[in-house]
């Protein structure tokens, strides 16, 4: 048998930076091309030495495992040992969803009812297939669609309702809120793109210069001839948002940069500039339970600060069941 240590090469190089570049999308990482590129050439390097010393102590799983965590850690070299035992994970779900998707599509197209087997190559067992590197590559897109969907499905299904202390720094003042993370914010500044939260006047209103407070509390809809007439530092700030929502076709906002805005959930804390302050007039929540409401930027800090709660929530429980256990 011949043994294509080139094409094998090319091969492992596509499927690794795929997979890698998979794992980071859906984690919400930052990606770097080159980091993944590298990572994908030396686990194809790992590949094709194994093709040469099939016996030898390198083809332990252990050490196969660790070389995955490598890899991860090439591409992600400054995440937190909470994100990458969550990258480690979500890795191989992606390795699994994949392989199974190719050999389901070719299973469901393919002509031969034998596609795979085991084969005696040099008094080794070995998985032979006929998949092709052509059907491989047109799998990978499908084999992508199909993970990105189960992902968001199950993080939409699973993120419950988070508030975070939100410090706003702008006008030469701080105000700190309390802002509920929301996966459907997507209002955006339409001439940059950045993310807008949305913040509930009463909240907010010690921040803002007294001009543009009353022209937020007093109009119902855009007074463009007042906007301009603003303070020449507070007109620099201010743009105009668009919006829709329920009962509202097209709605619009004004909204201005601030220097800063601080996140804290639990414990965890970042900044999450850039980023508009929206202001609304009417409340946002009737039991003020939040003040603003936060596009999530971050999912990590996110799921970070939800994981610190279900801790502090156990260990609450446990020390209620400990403390009530003598009188029962």
């Amino acid at each position: 048998m011949v043994v294509y240590v080139d094409l094998t090469f090319m091969i492992n190089v596509i499927i690794d930076s795929f997979l890698l570049m998979t794992t980071v999308m859906i984690t919400r990482q930052k990606i770097r091309i080159l980091r993944i590129l590298v990572a994908a050439v030396i686990g194809s390097l790992y590949v094709v030495f194994l093709l040469f010393m099939p016996n030898s102590w390198l083809s332990n799983a252990m050490i196969k495992f660790l070389v995955s965590v490598l890899l991860l850690r090439i591409v992600t070299p400054n995440s937190s040992i909470f994100t990458f035992l969550r990258l480690i994970a979500v890795f191989y779900v992606v390795t699994f969803a994949v392989g199974g998707t190719v050999i389901a599509l070719h299973t469901l197209f393919s002509s031969t009812t034998s596609y795979a087997g085991f084969t005696l190559l040099d008094h080794h067992l070995i998985w032979m297939s006929n998949v092709s590197l052509l059907f491989i590559v047109i799998s990978l897109p499908f084999a992508f669609m199909l993970i990105t969907w189960l992902f968001t499905a199950y993080r939409q299904r699973m993120l419950r309702p988070v508030i975070a202390r939100i410090t706003i720094r702008s006008f030469g003042k701080q105000v700190t809120v309390k802002g509920l993370f929301d996966t459907g914010n997507r209002v955006v500044d339409p001439l940059f793109h950045h993310p807008v939260m949305v913040v509930q006047l009463r909240a907010i209103q010690e921040q803002l210069p007294k001009a543009l407070y009353e022209l937020i509390l007093e109009s119902t809809d855009l007074p463009y001839e007042r906007l301009v007439q603003l303070d020449g530092d507070i007109a620099r700030r201010i743009t105009i948002v668009p919006y829709s929502a329920v009962g509202t076709a097209r709605g619009q906002l004004i909204a201005y940069r601030p220097d800063d805005v601080m996140v804290q959930v639990s414990r965890h804390q970042k900044s999450i500039m850039p980023m508009l302050v929206a202001v609304i007039s009417s409340e946002l929540s009737p039991d003020q339970s939040f003040e603003a409401i936060v596009p999530v930027i971050d999912q990590d800090l996110v799921e970070k600060g939800m994981h610190d709660d279900e801790s502090m929530g156990k260990n609450a429980s446990q020390a209620e069941n400990s403390f009530a256990s003598p009188l029962t």
